[in-house]
């Protein structure tokens, strides 16, 4: 089975005494993705893959007045309603997207939550909650203010059972 690819995207608000082009001239040189950036707010939202977990925390210690960490993996396979149902996976359709809530092993609090559109199925690691709607799932609950080394380290287990319980071949003939 293939393995889920896993990365980062972080929300970074910029100190006042660093150079706001200069760290985004730099995060580019490390081979971060920039999503987005506001230069009155000093706001940059960056894609990291998982390899630069270390690099995302050297930049968030060095420049960071404040941030957030989100822990995301993506698969590509087909899932329907009918292999969800199948899994045992409780989902809620909305539109072209399946939305569904798995938790993880361990009673750790913690979840993923998943929106499936297309061929591709993208997984996020969250906080648990007493919701149980993956449609009116607040997710913020999705966004961490931890260390993104020791995020990654408690998440990747997590998504990667996930992306393979989605993976796991099912018979859905006959339906």
């Amino acid at each position: 089975m293939a393995r889920p690819y896993i990365y980062l995207t972080s929300s970074i608000v910029v100190r006042l005494d660093a150079a706001f082009p200069s760290v985004i001239d730099a995060m580019r040189s490390a081979g971060f993705d920039i999503v987005d950036y506001d230069e009155a707010t000093r706001r940059i939202v960056v894609r990291v893959p998982a390899r630069l977990a270390p690099s995302l925390a050297s930049f968030i210690r060095s420049y960071a007045s404040s941030f957030s960490v989100e822990v995301k993996a993506s698969i590509r396979r087909r899932l329907s309603r009918e292999s969800l149902r199948k899994l045992g996976i409780v989902y809620v359709a909305a539109g072209a997207r399946l939305l569904f809530l798995l938790p993880c092993n361990g009673g750790d609090g913690r979840i993923v939550w998943g929106e499936h559109r297309g061929g591709r199925t993208l997984l996020k690691y969250c906080r648990s909650a007493l919701y149980r709607d993956p449609a009116s799932f607040p997710q913020s609950l999705c966004a961490f203010q931890r260390d993104p080394v020791e995020l990654l380290e408690e998440a990747r287990p997590c998504l990667e059972r996930a992306a393979e319980l989605l993976e796991k071949p099912v018979d859905v003939k006959g339906e």
